[in-house]
């Protein structure tokens, strides 16, 4: 078998997003290859480019509305959401001894929640 068919593990949810990463990466390669090209000098590479382009583009919104249909973007917000309060609880639970007033707990708890919130954002 070659290298390069091996099985791979991977979550139906990964595949689907790894499906619309690399649909959109193809699209935007191929958007490249079409602005670069002198149609004087290569008249048919203009229609190659724009029909692979045009395919890619095609697959990117099936795998994406098949990614949006399988709720995975939802999920993955549930997960996050999740890991962000187990982490939040774990705070909690680290500064338990010190012995904060329940108020003054909360606040730490929750200033370290709005932290690690505002490292997700993009940028």
């Amino acid at each position: 078998m070659s290298e390069h068919a091996i099985e791979v593990e991977v979550s139906p949810s990964d595949a689907l997003l790894y499906t619309v990463r690399r649909a959109a990466g193809l699209s935007s390669y191929y958007r490249g290859r079409l602005a670069d090209i002198d149609p004087d000098a290569e008249p048919d590479a203009g229609r190659l480019w724009a029909g692979l382009e045009r395919e890619s583009l095609r697959d990117l919104a099936r795998y994406s509305k098949m990614t949006l249909d399988a709720g995975v973007e939802e999920r993955a917000a549930q997960l996050a959401e999740r890991a962000g309060n187990l982490i939040a609880a774990a705070l909690d639970d680290a500064i338990a001894p010190l012995g904060l007033t329940s108020g003054a707990r909360a606040a730490v708890v929750e200033r370290f929640a709005a932290r690690l919130a505002a490292l997700e954002e993009p940028g």
